[in-house]
């Protein structure tokens, strides 16, 4: 479903109640955004990390990558980053596809290079200082030499604007892309954008509901009633998708 015809579905379920059904339509659209946002989260709560997982090659500059040069493109936005690796080892010492270990910064000197820090959407090589024999000394940054790393991530759906449209990257004839905001489906997928129309529900209730009374409300029940019920059966769902994944490749 559109985020237009999860509002409708909603509709269609209040018809007949007291609920008076808001005029600016925007605020319904912002909703649905951030209650899909939450649902994409509950995979990797769920140690399912692979569920909306992608993966990028990124090219390392000065030892960096800001992810925000990802920002306009189909691979944006990132959620949580799950997995570094080595894309091309360049001229290191390191071997394709090694590890890279995702370190906090003040932690960063208890792990075994090569490692990396991600603060403020910039990934960052662990640098160490090293004294030479005259008594000088130089920084060492644990990715010297490579050119590029594969960064393994969970996305997030992309951003449902007050129009119920989202930004995607086009391309024409000729190659040439750009950014247009478009109406489509919702990324969570069917059955399980009924989610989202269960939340719109309830959450019209509790807007009009008098005397903040909306859990009494029989409407609100079968709501949320229906909502959790759906949600056990998506979190069955996305616990066995992998491994069901890997039976049917067999």
């Amino acid at each position: 479903m559109t985020p237009s015809e999860i509002i409708e579905e909603a509709r269609t379920c209040l018809h007949g109640t007291d609920h008076t059904w808001p005029v600016n339509e925007a605020f319904l659209h912002m909703r649905i955004n951030a209650r899909q946002r939450q649902l994409f989260t509950l995979p990797v709560l769920w140690k399912n990390l692979e569920y909306f997982g992608k993966q990028v090659t990124a090219p390392l500059v000065d030892g960096c990558v800001d992810l925000m040069d990802l920002e306009g493109t189909e691979l944006w936005p990132i959620e949580s980053i799950d997995r570094i690796e080595v894309a091309s080892p360049g001229t290191s010492r390191y071997k394709h596809d090694r590890k890279v270990t995702i370190v906090k910064a003040s932690e960063r000197f208890d792990h075994h290079a090569p490692r990396v820090t991600i603060r403020s959407h910039f990934i960052e090589e662990v640098q160490t200082t090293v004294r030479e024999e005259d008594g000088s000394t130089m920084t060492v940054g644990d990715l010297e030499g490579v050119d590029e790393i594969r960064i393994w991530y969970s996305r997030r759906p992309k951003t449902i604007n007050g129009l119920g449209k989202v930004r995607l990257l086009v391309e024409d004839e000729s190659g040439v892309e750009t950014v247009e905001q478009r109406v489509q489906d919702v990324e969570i997928g069917d059955p399980w954008d009924w989610l989202l129309v269960h939340d719109l529900v309830k959450s019209i209730i509790k807007r009009t509901a008098q005397d903040d009374a909306e859990e009494d409300d029989p409407s609100w029940q079968l709501a949320d009633e229906a909502e959790k019920e759906l949600l056990a059966l998506f979190q069955a769902h996305v616990k066995g998708f992998t491994h069901g994944m890997e039976m049917n490749t067999e």
